[in-house]
Parts: structure tokens; sequence; C-alpha cells
């Protein structure tokens, strides 16, 4: 118990920090950019920063600056840049209940020209420098808004980073040139042997050259250099140093960080010897500092931080973004038409809306309106006359149809006409049931073509997203594949080797017939040619073509066992189970349960679950899926066609689960012999238009052990088989299954249900 609470008390301590860095990262900026001075003194740069900074950070900003102006530098120099920090706090507060003008580029960027301006031309005046010095405080000002642009676009690139985007060039421009002037701050630092600023130029360009390659590197090495250079001219020779080991050593990143960092150290060494000032410069230790936090660098973070120095998929990437967008907008389009569609409906169904009174109005204008004594009738007596009329209407809906008794005692005492009468009520009656079958049919038409709208949108969504997500394709293997196919007598149509931004490979290979040889020793025999393990392939074939995807062996798997029985040892079992894993890694449970039992709840069933099957398969997300099936569903047959759902959906790489239910019963999840229920309301497919999943995720660990059910199983209580599920823990799959499956049958008690019984456990795989 005190070891949880230490546990607990760590993970809020941890939480605290995590919560605390961007506020201390803000600071320490500001804090350097305020220690950046060029061309003689002029330092706009940590004001700047702190104006484009969001809200919550704009406090510790100024904090940081004000702390830069009082330890760097002349005090009673730096009095201008501490008014700008208190004019740029003031700015943020008294913005903050204006969301147009604190999110604004032009105003942030006006309002940091204008609070240097200010403060600087004060500064000016009173230290009577004359027209040149105000000149040039207008100049410095005029720096100070265009370092702010800068600084937004650095953070709206750092936030793209961190969303798995990738920046635009000017973003991405901003970022490095907020870096830079950063660095210049840092040069001016001190840590007992170690310079601040070269420690860390060496250190990204170490890791920049890795990333990106020699070009990269050289632009780099020469940009740090000139970073370096503008801290001070004692600098310069530390600086070329620098430019030139960055550029020779990103030709050798491929070899690994130890060769990488082993050249550049031997570079910049070589060169400061050719200069002679390998004894007059501190250079020396910097770059030895910058080499070991990049060699301690952990392997995990750098794999994470590093692409490939010979990656190639500029082009490819944009195309892929291009295409993104494209899906993006026409899924967009297709919801603004369904949307339109919808509302134009509505509007139409209000004014064509009939009610039972509209059968009366009709009658009136047949039948009354060629009577004599329609004066009286809607004039004299007109409230007599519309309760008589509303009078007929429970024998309309009960029977029908009304016949002359039915006729109130005003109408057989004062209508003249009452066989007519009689007549004409039961024809515009069943006029109007004929129209309001007529609009239900259309409603439910409509239901399901905006249903179909709605899943054709949500598939183009999912394939744009799928597209940005930063696939590469490497066509050297997928040409090694190639030739090695038609080297057996498997030539294919079509190769493509994939790795997805986890470096997660996928081989997907489209030919006319699914291969002939054994798949499990060609997935052994591409694993060999390739260099990694594969799984055997997932084979998926539509209108006369077949895609065999290979992927990449995961983390887990997962051991699957399945038991059925039929209601009442019936013939036929009304519940369906699919389990396959994807191309992507994802291994997938698939149940469904069909209204009542035997062949025509199997109709349903079957169908339901082999349509998720093949739309997972061939790369629909479940939200699209569900659309279909259901629409499929509501127009299958005229009289009502149900079926629940029940995906429980397993990341073999991550241990990552998710169980989506429309309609499903209660599921499992036992781990060291405690079982959780996983249940939610939810509706069955095939019922209403625009249903949807009750949602549940969970992180399993290994030996974790799932079961899915239909509501045969737990007809009864769920709690009994949450105990059974808990003392069958130890068991195998096939064993849990069987044994669910036999205590579930005896617990009916002649009820007559069909039962399903899915066990799976979580699992290293066997080498």
């Amino acid at each position: 118990m005190l070891n949880l609470q230490r546990i607990s008390s760590l993970r809020r301590r941890v939480g605290q920090l995590a919560r605390m860095a961007p506020y201390a990262g803000t600071g320490v900026f500001t804090l350097l950019l305020s220690n950046v001075r060029i061309l003689g003194g002029l330092s706009p740069f940590g004001a700047a920063f702190a104006m484009a900074m969001p809200s919550g950070l704009s406090f510790s900003s100024v904090i940081g600056g004000i702390l830069g102006c009082s330890f760097f530098g002349r005090f009673e120099k730096n009095i201008p840049y501490l008014i700008a920090f208190l004019c740029v706090l003031a700015f943020k507060l008294a913005a903050a209940g204006h969301p147009k003008f604190r999110a604004s580029v032009p105003v942030l960027c006006g309002a940091s020209f204008g609070v240097l301006a200010l403060s600087l031309g004060m500064g000016t005046v009173l230290n009577g420098e004359g027209a040149a010095g105000f000149f040039i405080r207008m100049a410095e000002s005029a720096l100070g808004g265009a370092m702010t642009y800068f600084s937004i676009q650095a953070l709206r690139a750092a936030e793209d980073f961190t969303n798995r985007k990738e920046p635009g060039e000017i973003r991405e421009a901003s970022l490095f040139i907020l870096l830079l002037v950063t660095l210049v701050g840092a040069c001016g630092v001190e840590v007992w042997f170690w310079n601040l600023g070269r420690v860390l130029g060496g250190f990204f360009l170490l890791w920049l050259s890795g990333r990106r390659g020699v070009a990269a590197g050289a632009v780099g090495g020469v940009a740090v250099g000139a970073a370096i250079c503008l801290a001070g001219p004692e600098f310069a020779a530390c600086a070329g140093g620098i430019a030139l080991s960055a550029m020779l050593c990103g030709a050798f990143a491929k070899f690994g960080r130890l060769t990488q960092t082993a050249v550049f150290l031997c570079v910049f060494t070589v060169s400061m010897l050719v200069l002679g000032e390998l004894g007059h410069s501190s250079g020396g230790l910097d770059m030895l500092a910058a080499s070991a936090l990049f060699l301690i660098l952990p392997t995990g973070v750098y794999q994470k931080l590093r692409q490939p120095a010979a990656q190639t998929a500029g082009s490819r990437s944009t195309e892929n973004r291009r295409i993104s967008a494209q899906m993006d907008f026409a899924a967009r389009t297709i919801r603004e038409i369904r949307d339109s569609v919808d509302a134009v409906s509505k509007r139409l169904n209000r004014l064509n809306s009939t009610e039972i009174n509209d059968v009366y109005d009709r009658v009136a204008d047949r039948v009354c309106g060629r009577c004599g004594l329609k004066m009286f009738c809607w004039e004299t007596a007109f409230s007599q006359t519309t309760e008589a009329f509303q009078r007929l209407t429970p024998f309309l809906k009960e029977h029908g149809r009304i016949y002359p008794e039915d006729l109130p005692k005003f109408f057989q005492t004062k209508c003249p006409k009452t066989d007519e009468l009689v007549r004409g009520v039961n024809g515009c009656y069943q006029e109007f049931i004929a129209r309001e079958n007529a609009g239900r049919k259309v409603l439910g038409a409509k239901q399901v073509a905006m249903e179909q709208l709605d899943g054709v949108a949500e598939m183009l969504r999912d394939a744009g997203e799928d597209l940005s997500e930063g696939e590469e394709e490497n066509t050297a293997l997928a040409r090694i594949v190639s030739d090695f196919l038609a080297e057996i007598g498997e030539e294919a149509d079509e190769v493509y080797c994939i790795l997805d931004r986890y470096d997660r490979m996928r081989l997907e290979i489209y030919r006319e017939k699914p291969f002939r040889c054994d798949q499990k020793l060609l997935a052994e025999q591409l694993s060999g040619l390739l260099e990694r393990p594969l799984d055997i392939p997932c084979v998926v074939s539509a209108g006369g073509r077949t895609r065999v995807s290979f992927f990449e062996k995961a983390r887990f798997a997962l051991q699957f066992a399945l038991r059925q029985k039929s209601a009442e040892e019936g013939p036929v079992c009304g519940d369906c189970c699919e389990y396959f894993a994807d191309p992507r890694g994802y291994a997938h449970i698939i149940i469904s349960d069909g209204m009542g039992s035997g062949s025509r709840a199997a109709v349903d069933s079957v169908m339901t679950c082999n349509f998720a099957l093949k739309l997972i398969k061939a790369g629909f997300q479940f939200d699209a899926a569900l659309k279909f099936i259901n629409s499929a569903l509501l127009v299958k047959a005229g009289d009502e066609s149900l079926a629940t759902l029940d995906i429980g959906c397993v990341d073999l790489y991550t241990g990552e689960a998710e169980f989506l239910k429309a309609g499903g019963a209660c599921s499992f999840l036992c781990r060291e012999g405690r079982t959780m229920q996983i249940k939610g309301p939810s509706l069955p497919a095939g019922i209403l238009q625009g249903i949807q999943y009750d949602r549940h995720k969970v992180k399993l660990r290994e030996g974790d052990l799932l079961v899915m059910v239909t509501d045969g199983a737990v007809a009864i209580s769920e709690d009994w088989l949450a105990e059974e599920i808990s003392a069958l823990d130890s068991r195998e799959p096939e064993t849990v299954a069987e044994k669910l499956l036999q205590l579930a049958s005896f617990r009916q008690q002649g009820k007559g249900d069909d039962i399903t019984v899915a066990a799976a456990r979580l699992v290293y795989p066997a080498e």
C-alpha cells in the first residue's frame, strides 16, 4: 500500500513538472533572447518574442525577459527594454478579452513595433541621442515587429511538428531563424569551461546532419557559424570549423551515430589545427560536450527525431497531402449536400404535412359544398359540425372506415346526405392513409440515402487521413519482391512496399488470383529477402482481383478460440463471428447476433458480419462501415431486419484495444484473476438511421484474457459470467470458450437462444 502511495505521489509530481515545462521553457527562451545584441547593442528580440506568446505564457515570458535584462549587460542600458516588457504585459492583459486582437498576426506585429518604438524612443529623447539615434531606434523597433512575426510562425511550426504534420516553408524557416537568434544569445552564457551557445550549436548540427544528410548539414553549418560570428568576432575561427565539420559528418550518418560523431570531432580538430586556434580556443571542449550529449541521447528518442538521411520522399509527401486535402474537401462537400437536402426535405415535410383534419376538409369540399344546408352547418352550427367530425376519428383509426350507425347524432338529425357523407369520409380517409404510407416509404428511402452520403463522406475523409499519415513507398524493395515472385512463377501485377510513420513495413501485392504456393513458406522467404519478420498474409478478393498483404510481425499475438451453440439444438445458429488481422497490425473480433434465432436470424447476422469483414479489410473505418451495414439492413427486406454488431479491435504493436458496440452484449476483460465488464447502451443495425457505436478503449497487457459473447450467454446475469471468467483465467482460450459455452447452455433453463463465446488472450509471439 505504501509503495502504491509513493508511486501515486511520484506520478503527481511528474505531472506537475510536465505542466510547468512550457512556462519554464518560455522563460528560458526569452531570457536568452534578451541577451542577443547585434550591430553595437540592438536587442529587440526578447520583447518581440514575448509579444508573440499566447496569453497563458505571457507572464512567464515577461519574467524571463526581465531577468535577462537584469543579468546581462549594463542595467541602465537595459531600462528601455524593461519598460518594453512591462508594456507587452499591459497589452496582453488589455487584449485578453478580445480574441480577435490577441490572435491577429498584424495586430501583434504592430503592437510589438509600437511598444518598442515608445520605450526606445523615450530612451533616445532622454539620453539626447539626436535624429540619427532616433532613426536607429525606429529601425530596431521595425526589426522587433518582424521578429514577432517570425516567432508566431515558429510557434505554429512547433505545433505542427507536435501534431505530426509537415509545416509549410515559411513556418519552418521562421522556426530556424528563431533558433539561430536564440543561439546568438546562448553564446553569451558561459558555464564553467563551456560556452552554452557553441555546445547547443554543435549538438544541433550533429542532429541535423544525421536527420537530413550532407546538404542539410552544410546549410545548417553555415547558418550556425554565422550566428556564432554575430555573437562575437572572437568566435569566427570556431564558427568556420563547425560549418566544415557539419557538412562532412552528414555523409557518414548512415554508418551510425558513433562514426558520425567521430568524423565531426576529427574534422573540427584538424580545422582548428590548420587555423592555429587549437590551443587558443575553448571550442574543442564545447564540441566534445556537444558530441557527448548527442551520443547519450536515448535511442528511442533519437529514432523518433531522426528521418533517414537518404530519404527522398518530398514529392510523394507533397502529392499525398494534396490528394488528402482534395479528399477532405470532397467529404466536406458531400456532407454539405447531405445537410442541404435534409434541410429542404424537412421544410417540404412541414409544408406538406397531413393530419386527420385534412380528411374532414376534403369531405366538406366534396359533400357539403353541394348541399343547401352548408350555410347552416359551417356558419350557424360551425362548432357542432367540427365536433361531430372529430368524433369520427376513433372509429377511423380502429376500423379504417365508418358505418352509418357510427355517425354522431348531429349528423343523423341534421344532415340530409348521410350515405354520401359516409362514402366521402371513407374515401378521403383511404387517400389519407395512402399518402401517409407513401410518405413513410419516401422517408425511409431518404434516410437510407442520407446514411449512404454520410458513409461516402466518412470513407473519403478516412482515406484522406490515411494518405496524410506520412506513409512512404520504397520502390527499390518493391522491385526486389516483384523479381523474386517472377522467379518462383507467381508473377504480380503490382507490388508496393510501404513504410508507415512508425517504420512498420507493409507489403501489398495485387494479382488476378491468390498465390498457389504455401503462404507461410512465402512469408518466411520474403522475411529473409527484406530482412524484416513478416506475418502470414491477409488475402482479400473482389471483382476478379486479389490483394495479398504482408505486414511486419507485431510485438504481441492474439490466441483466439470460438465456440457456438444454436438455440434448442437447431441446425442453424443465428449468431455469426469472424476473426482476422489486417495489414496494419490490428486484430479484429467481429460478432453479430441476428434478431430471434434460426435461419432467419442467421441471414441477418452473417450478412452483417461479412459486410463488416469486407469493409474493414478493404480499408473502411468502423463508423463508415456501420453506416453502410445499417443502410443495407434497412433496404434488405420490407419487414423488420435487425442485427447487433460487436467489434473488438486490438493493436498488436502497442496492446491498445477498442471495443465498439452497436447493440452488442457485455464483453469482459480479465487481468490477473479480476474481471472487468465492458458494456454500454446502443442500438442494433437496421432499426434506425444514424445509429452510432458505444466505444470503450483499454490498454492491454501480456496475458490479459478477452471474452466477447452474444446475449444468449448472459441471458441470466452478467455478474455470474464475470465470476466464471475469473475462475478460468489461467486456462487456454479453447478451454475458456468451451467451459463458458457449457455453463451458459446449462443456465439458459430452456429459454432457447443462440450462444456464441469468443475468447482471446494477448501473448508474446513464439519465436
